[in-house]
């Protein structure tokens, strides 16, 4: 498996892009914001406990090319990996958003049936 990540101020907040790449193919791409600029503690603290946590999604395919790339080229890459990333990341929000959704759906129609239920006892009772 091959990995990179990039440590990149976004014009708020100083962004881990990481991007894994799999042996079989797959792409995944995610983020980590640390807000300020992090300290080389941060950053060991982050690549030691926080990076296996990181949420990665599956993308399309490698932004990178492999090779030593000047650094505007970098740049583009770095950006186009973070809009590869919301991309996923809308998708799979507004994924769970209709999940969420259908859940809260059912739940609504098990409280309207448990609720008609206590009225038909409270009625057999009289």
């Amino acid at each position: 498996m091959e990995v990179v990540s990039t440590v990149i101020f976004d014009g708020q907040f100083w962004v881990a892009v990481i991007e894994k790449i799999g042996e079989d193919g797959t792409h995944r791409i995610g983020k980590h914001t640390f807000g300020p600029e992090p300290t080389n503690n941060d950053l060991l603290h982050f690549y030691l406990e926080t990076y296996p946590s990181v949420r990665c999604l599956a993308g399309d395919g490698p932004v990178r090319l492999k090779g030593r790339r000047s650094g505007n080229e970098q740049g583009r890459l770095v950006s186009k990996s973070m809009e590869a990333f919301g991309r996923l990341n809308s998708a799979y929000l507004s994924e769970r958003k209709a999940l969420r959704r259908a859940e809260a759906a059912v739940e609504e129609r098990d409280r309207y049936e448990r609720k008609r239920q206590r009225k038909k006892e409270k009625r057999r009772g009289r």
